[in-house]
């Protein structure tokens, strides 16, 4: 069986991690301050396979505006600079967003979770497929980070444009239209159905 699981305390040299500064707020909770925390770093301890991964998954959850706080660094980057292993954290998914809050369900948030993965379409239907495709990203990961993401491109050719299931929901009254046209036995049971919609 193919392993996906990583351990989020550990620094990845193939994998990029998000990173922010610490706000005035979030700040005063660092449990240790010393000279070389003197930028206020929070790191996302999420790894992501590559640049084009991470940036696709932030603008999805938050749109473009997150792209204003948050930064990314290799994981071979930070291992140069001598952080081999992340400190345990409650929020080791949470990024600080500062100055720049994002209106998350109406309300403003400071500090938003990263997810690992975002799922095409066709592979959302149950836990089996969601597997199959974390097992996807690994393997043509390790074929080269050019390789991955011209076929990570691929996989969301579209999902903006119309494929994605919030625009097909948008759109099922027209889709709806299209079928009584095509199948007129169907139009005997919409015409008896209370909602009058299939």
């Amino acid at each position: 069986m193919t392993k996906i699981a990583r351990d989020y305390n550990r620094v990845y040299s193939y994998c990029v991690y998000a990173w922010t500064y610490h706000n005035e707020f979030t700040y005063r909770y660092v449990n240790k301050k010393t000279e070389t925390s003197l930028y206020r770093k929070k790191y996302c301890q999420v790894p992501f396979y590559s640049r084009v991964q991470a940036r696709h998954i932030m603008t999805t959850l938050y749109g473009v505006d997150i792209l204003k706080s948050v930064h990314l660094i290799s994981g071979k980057q930070l291992r140069e600079q001598g952080i081999i292993t992340f400190p345990k954290q409650k929020k080791a998914n949470y990024v600080i967003l500062g100055d720049n809050p994002i209106r998350v369900n109406g309300k403003l948030r400071h500090q938003v979770p990263l997810k690992k993965y975002i799922y095409p379409q066709e592979f959302q239907y149950d836990k089996h497929r969601r597997r199959y495709f974390a097992i996807l990203l690994k393997r043509h990961r390790k074929r080269g980070i050019t390789h991955f993401n011209k076929w990570y491109k691929e996989q969301f050719y579209g999902y903006r444009q119309g494929i994605s299931k919030e625009a097909l929901h948008s759109k099922r009254k027209e889709v709806n239209d299209a079928l009584l046209q095509e199948i007129p036995s169907l139009r005997s049971y919409v015409r008896w159905n209370r909602k009058g919609d299939i």
